[in-house]
């Protein structure tokens, strides 16, 4: 017998004093029966002693009930047999030249699904995932969920990486820490690549660990491809020279054959052969069975003989309460994660609004409120925790908030704490923005003022003197001597124009205004929404906030190779 929720048992302790007060005052003799014959007294209370004594005793019973109910007891479920090869140990390139576009949509993402197979086919116990690029970083521990395993990987791309580089010997070293830590069930190690530089062989051959199995995988084509930039900012360049990654796979496969590795093609499905012997193995089961709703059926009865009618409802609602603490399979690895672990997850799911009601670190809230769109309370929320990647988050907050002068202090703020390529690039590229919109600005003043300028000029060319006015008013000599006019002459002559005409021409000028306010607000935005999709991504990507932690605890000296 285990307890689930063990800490409300103190609850107990609260409860038992008053129960035992209870129960006492339900024995107590009423004043009127020490005056009254035993028999009279009978005959009038009738059998409304007896009832409250029963009351006395059901109302502490319940409340022990309740509290054991609410404390969750449980028991073990039996350890259940699996017949498997062993663990799945995966070793991932996520170097620059794995978001080659050679294999569609790119090299990582078909690495990814060949993982999920593996995973999902039911020849492995667990699996676990380790990239690679200037250093190693352990993606997922042991897992046997490969919904979760898919979640880590989606979220995974070659920029995320603290350093660019290709240390597969980085990799291999942390999985033979790995496989020290867990010596049982046997290992298979699947290593996906797209390059085994061959000074590098040496490195590997000392770092790589002992295992039942080890699959190398070629990833990419001869053929090549450029390595394309995020958010198609282009394509990666190295002395304005188009770099193009081409997969040796003949040297790939040679070199990794010397290795140990036997050799597999990406999307084929785990070689049942190659793996070895089925082991036997014993999988710990995390899962418990909970006893505590069974306690739910005498609990309602005694709540309906306490309280017919509040006792129905009550009884509703703590059914509900007991519901709503299930430790389903889902809910039971809750039981082992704090508030902001769960949050991590909830964000890894995209859930941030879940994640923002379950996170107490301040981190984790601002980046769920900037996935949800919450820009400017995610903005101060950053703000206040003053790191340098939290200015540069707070940057890129304000900059989706529209407070781009904002921006551009946060930015300012982020680089006088520490160097940061993305924040000098984003705060550049809203400043030549906001230059561009002031002088925007300031030509669309001069052509306003130009305008008027003309118009009144217009105006009083338009305007006549009185004289002029007076000569117009006076017949011609033609029309003195009887001879006449010309019509087209008459059609030329000025005529007042109506009064609805000049009120309808003094609208539109009004409108006009307004019409082209909008039109020039409408690009307005749509100039802004493309200097919001050039930002880079913000640094506070869990996975790159992880791996950049990682890389501070352990740095390493890369050898300059950056794909």
């Amino acid at each position: 017998m285990i307890w689930l929720r063990p800490y409300l048992l103190l609850l107990l302790l609260l409860w038992l004093p008053l129960a035992y007060r209870l129960i006492r005052a339900g024995r107590a003799q009423s004043a009127w029966q020490k005056l009254i014959d035993p028999a009279l007294y009978a005959v009038l209370a009738g059998q409304v002693g007896a009832r409250q004594r029963v009351r006395s005793w059901l109302l502490p019973v319940l409340g022990v009930l309740i509290i054991i109910a609410l404390a969750g007891p449980a028991q073990r479920t039996d350890s259940a047999q699996s017949i498997n090869q062993g663990n799945l140990y995966v070793v991932l390139d996520n170097s620059l030249s794995m978001a080659g576009t050679d294999l569609l949509p790119d090299r990582l993402t078909r690495a990814k699904r060949m993982i999920a197979d593996w995973a999902g086919s039911g020849l492995f116990d667990k699996t676990s995932v380790i990239v690679y690029s200037a250093s190693a970083h352990l993606l997922t521990p042991l897992t046997q969920d490969v919904a979760t395993l898919s979640t880590q990987l989606a979220s995974l791309t070659p920029f995320l990486m603290p350093e660019f580089g290709n240390n597969a010997e980085q990799a291999f070293g942390l999985l033979k820490q790995q496989l020290a830590a867990n010596e049982q069930p046997p290992a298979h190690i699947l290593w996906l690549t797209d390059d085994i530089a061959a000074a590098k062989v040496a490195a590997v051959r000392q770092a790589l660990p002992a295992a039942q199995s080890s699959t190398a995988v070629a990833v990419g084509t001869q053929a090549g491809s450029p390595i394309p930039l995020p958010n198609e900012q282009g394509y990666l360049s190295d002395n304005d020279k188009l770099v193009v990654v081409a997969t040796d796979t003949a040297g790939l496969v040679e070199r990794a054959s010397v290795l140990g590795f036997r050799i597999a093609t990406l999307g084929s499905q785990p070689n049942v052969g190659l793996l070895g012997d089925r082991s036997v193995n014993s999988a710990s089961q995390v899962a418990v069975a909970d006893l505590g709703y069974w306690l739910l059926i005498p609990i309602a009865l005694l709540l309906v003989l306490v309280n017919r009618h509040a006792g129905a409802s009550f009884a509703v609602g703590l059914v509900v309460l007991l519901l709503s603490t299930a430790p389903n399979s889902a809910l039971a690895l809750d039981l082992f994660h704090n508030r902001d672990q769960q949050a991590y997850q909830a964000l890894l799911q995209q859930s941030p609004e879940i994640a923002l009601e379950l996170a107490r670190d301040p981190a984790l809230s601002a980046q769920a409120q900037f996935q949800s769109g919450q820009f400017a309370p995610a903005a101060q929320t950053f703000i206040d925790l003053a790191t340098p990647e939290a200015l540069f988050n707070a940057g890129n907050a304000l900059a989706h908030a529209g407070k781009l002068p904002e921006a551009v202090e946060a930015y300012q703020q982020s680089l006088n704490k520490a160097p940061n390529p993305a924040a000098e690039k984003n705060q550049a590229l809203i400043e030549s923005f906001l230059e561009q919109q002031e002088q925007q600005e300031k030509e669309q003043q001069q052509q306003d003022q130009d305008s008027q300028s003309q118009n009144q000029d217009q105006q009083d060319d338009s305007q006549q003197s009185p004289s002029e006015d007076k000569a117009k008013q006076q017949p011609s000599d033609s029309e003195q001597d009887g001879t006449p006019s010309d019509p087209a002459a008459e059609s030329e002559a000025a005529e007042p124009q109506p009064a609805q005409e000049q009120a309808e021409q003094e609208a539109s000028e009004q409108e006009a205004p307004s019409a082209e306010k909008t039109a020039e607000q409408l690009r307005a935005d749509q100039e802004v929404q493309a200097i919001l999709n050039q930002l880079q991504a913000p640094a506070g990507s869990l996975l790159q906030q992880k791996f950049r932690y990682q890389f501070q605890q352990k740095p390493i000296e890369t050898d300059g190779t950056l794909w």
